[in-house]
């Protein structure tokens, strides 16, 4: 299940039935629904993806992305969700008006989180790497920024 949590006064207001071993969740961008990925377990993994309406809190369809739904990120458009499968080694695109799979990518060993970008390429899902991160320090007097190397840091989703 998914909670609808009051902030202030840090109750549970509510809660969504969903697919087994929820994971992440992830609003639309006109707020109207939460997409919910339904992981599972690695012995027993869920495959689906639910759409939950986000005022009445009511599962209101589900698709088949893979096993281990896992990650979920939606298009600022609001039209596509990607959604990792983490046992699976795909990454499913669905459209959300017809609630379909659209396209299952291979992403190579448990992809994890994915995120989108305007700049291309748009939606990308790995596993936890290694990223060289340039460090920008700017001259207050100069007016200008400096870039450095900061060493690698880890990128997580």
């Amino acid at each position: 299940a998914v909670a609808a949590v009051d902030l202030a006064t840090q109750t549970v207001v509510g809660k969504a039935a969903v697919g087994d071993g929820p994971v992440q969740v992830y609003v639309t961008p006109d707020g109207s629904a939460l997409l919910v990925a339904n992981q599972g377990s690695e012995e027993s993994p869920s495959t689906t993806l639910s759409l939950v309406d986000a005022a009445t809190l009511v599962e209101t369809g589900t698709v088949e992305t893979g096993a281990g739904a896992h990650g979920v990120v939606v298009e600022p458009n609001g039209r596509y969700a990607y959604v990792t499968n983490l046992y699976a080694d795909t990454m499913a695109v669905v459209a959300l008006e017809s609630l379909t799979l659209v396209a299952s990518v291979p992403t190579g060993e448990s992809p994890n989180g994915v995120s989108f970008s305007m700049l291309p390429p748009a939606a990308a899902a790995t596993p936890e790497i290694v990223l060289p991160l340039p460090v920008h320090e700017e001259d207050a007097d100069a007016g200008h920024t400096e870039e450095g190397d900061a060493g690698e840091h880890e990128g997580h989703h």
